[in-house]
């Protein structure tokens, strides 16, 4: 099955070759670089080592769409791990998280969150068994992987210090104190080298903490206090919870959704496994209170909900399998029929829930997919890129007019240009007539959405292109113009307007 989902991305990668989604351009764009500071590093470590061997965008999401459907082995076998009574849950997972939309649409474009739930799941994997060490240390990494790859791991690390302290205070004993320790300092390992090592702020630790609160919260002058007590009334948390709702039921629907809370009480009642449940719901809980109160929360921003999405479809799988076999043994007596005929029959209805998650879900991921790929904001920088690739040559410069930066970026994934090496209007007239001069003919490309929106610098550049003053062949690519024009004209247009 997880293969049958590696081929689906793939299927995806290939048809719809746009990528989509802001923060993944910006990462494409920059892909000869690691960002090192308030960003994570993990998922542009993936991108930069991606670009080395050929830069190919495709290469990379098929590198992505292996990640993804490998996440969905994990998820299951964290499933099976999740609920050991159970016979069906961990395929049910595997299915309902592979064919959901956002999952689906994070699959092949360069965003952390599938990553991230995957070192997640395997460091609640290892965990299930503390006495094996080399579990444990595979833990330890994945779990500070997963603190490398977005800020919620840290939530989780924090969690299982806490669990650590508690444990050691209700031993009462001095002797497992170095043991408490040690494991201390390797769930906490990448948290703590990022802010000692590697975050730049001014006032020391306390100064370097203050600013990962303020990039991960939003927050630019108001406090975090602020920022709670702000949203601490019942306008906003309604508003919030209302568009929360909104979200999940969009991208889960409802019947997952009761399905999740069905299996989540079951969970949780005693059993060996329920330490584990609580864990889980302690860390969505945890990363909920952070979205409502603190976070920069944006109600368009669909990438939300996504975590409570997994864990949801978890629970789903789970309370599913367990109502309908809640309805086959209330018939037994009935029926009279036999275990084994109920399992066989649990087995056939979850085989046909499969088949007909596949048929709903399949499609309208696809139908999303498509649709948020052909956004003009994602769609002409790459199809502009994609002819300016049939006709660049290593000495020819490119020249962007846009009213948005995001542009020039969108426009640099999709062209083997570095972002730097694109002129726009961040260079002054001197800085641009050194570019051009070293390159045989320039390519003008407007890609502006209001012409009110371009610099004087732009607007007038592009009114004596337009008005034929300085001569230029146009070719016109998904609705922008793309001039072509000797470097020499620029280099007499901008020494002639820098006279002036």
């Amino acid at each position: 099955m997880c293969l049958l989902f590696f081929l689906f991305y793939i299927f995806l990668a290939v048809n719809y070759p746009v990528a989509y989604w802001i923060d993944a351009h910006l990462r494409l764009a920059q892909r000869d670089h690691i960002f090192i500071g308030y960003w994570l590093p993990t998922i542009q470590v993936l991108v930069y080592t991606a670009a080395k061997p050929a830069d190919s965008l495709l290469l990379l999401r098929i590198i992505l769409s292996l990640i993804s459907a490998t996440v969905l082995f994990c998820a299951y076998y964290l499933a099976n791990r999740l609920f050991p009574t159970s016979s069906v849950a961990g395929i049910l997972a595997l299915v309902l998280l592979g064919a959901n939309l956002m999952y689906t649409a994070l699959a092949t474009v360069p965003y952390p969150e599938v990553l991230f739930i995957g070192f997640m799941f395997l460091a609640l994997i290892c965990l299930e068994d503390p006495q094996n060490q080399r579990l444990f240390y595979l833990a330890a990494l994945s779990l500070n992987l997963a603190c490398l790859t977005r800020y919620e791991g840290w939530l989780l690390a924090g969690i299982l210090v806490s669990e650590e302290v508690m444990r050691y205070v209700k031993s009462k004993s001095l002797r497992g104190f170095i043991p408490m320790a040690g494991r201390l300092v390797l769930f906490s390992f990448a948290p703590l080298v990022w802010v000692v090592f590697v975050v730049i702020e001014p006032g020391g630790l306390v100064g370097r903490l203050d600013g990962i609160l303020n990039f991960t919260t939003g927050l630019t002058s108001a406090t975090l206090t602020d920022r709670f007590f702000t949203r601490l009334n019942f306008e906003y948390i309604s508003a919030f919870t209302n568009n929360f709702f909104h979200l999940l039921n969009w991208q889960l629907g409802k019947g997952i959704m009761v399905f999740g809370l069905i299996g989540m009480m079951v969970a949780l009642q005693p059993s060996i496994k329920r330490f584990l449940h609580i864990r889980i719901l302690g860390f969505l809980m945890l990363d909920l209170l952070l979205i409502a109160f603190w976070g920069p929360w944006d109600f368009t921003n669909l990438r939300q909900t996504f975590i409570l999405n997994v864990f949801l479809i978890f629970y789903a799988a789970y309370g599913l399998e367990q109502s309908i076999k809640f309805i086959f043994q209330a018939t037994t007596a009935v029926l009279e029929r036999s275990r084994s005929s109920i399992t066989l029959q649990l087995n056939s209805v979850s085989f046909a829930v499969i088949i007909f998650v596949i048929s709903i879900y399949v499609p309208s991921s696809i139908e999303f997919v498509d649709k948020t790929s052909h956004e003009v904001k994602f769609f002409v920088p790459a199809e502009n890129g994609s002819w300016l690739n049939s006709h660049l040559s290593a000495n020819d410069a490119i020249l962007v007019l846009s009213d948005d930066p995001f542009q020039i970026h969108a426009l640099a994934a999709y062209i083997p240009v570095p972002l730097d090496s694109i002129l726009d209007d961040r260079f002054d007239d001197q800085l641009q007539i050194s570019r051009l001069n070293t390159t045989n003919q320039t390519y003008v490309v407007s890609l502006y959405g209001s012409k009110e929106g371009l610099s004087a610098g732009e607007a007038n550049l592009l009114a004596h292109l337009e008005n034929g003053t300085i001569p230029a062949f146009s070719h016109e690519v998904a609705g922008r113009k793309i001039w072509v024009l000797p470097s020499d004209s620029l280099v007499d247009y901008f020494s002639l307007e820098k006279s002036e």
